[in-house]
């Protein structure tokens, strides 16, 4: 792989997408709560990652923060519990390819995919 961006147009799309959709079902069982905290908590949590990529520039991405915003839409329309359980899975997920990463030699990883496999993993565990 000789690229590790993911393309803003993409998160953008996935996003609006996503919006839609929630908005949509709002119209019609007037479920406009869980849009209002889908849409703070991914908020929130891609707030959360730039204060972490501010605070260590080598360790996250750009990338990272907006596949963060996107994943947290989804993930932030069920029940708390996944939100937390997502933040958990992020960092043992993450601690775990470092270390497979570090045994082979490698120096970083590309935190995406861990992002999206732990929000994923939160979504089907609190269904």
């Amino acid at each position: 792989m000789r690229s590790r961006v993911v393309p803003r147009s993409w998160v953008v799309s996935g996003y609006v997408i996503q919006l839609m959709t929630l908005m949509a079902r709002a119209c019609f069982d007037g479920s406009w709560g869980i849009v209002v905290q889908a849409v703070l908590i991914s908020v929130i949590c891609a707030a959360m990652q730039t204060l972490m990529a501010c605070i260590r520039p080598e360790a996250l991405g750009f990338g990272d923060v907006t596949t963060t915003f996107l994943t947290g839409l989804a993930v932030g329309t069920r029940e708390l519990f996944a939100t937390a359980l997502w933040w958990l899975l992020m960092g043992a997920l993450g601690c775990a390819c470092l270390l497979v990463a570090h045994l082979r030699g490698h120096r970083s990883i590309a935190f995406a995919p861990v992002i999206f496999a732990s929000g994923l993993t939160a979504v089907m565990c609190s269904a």
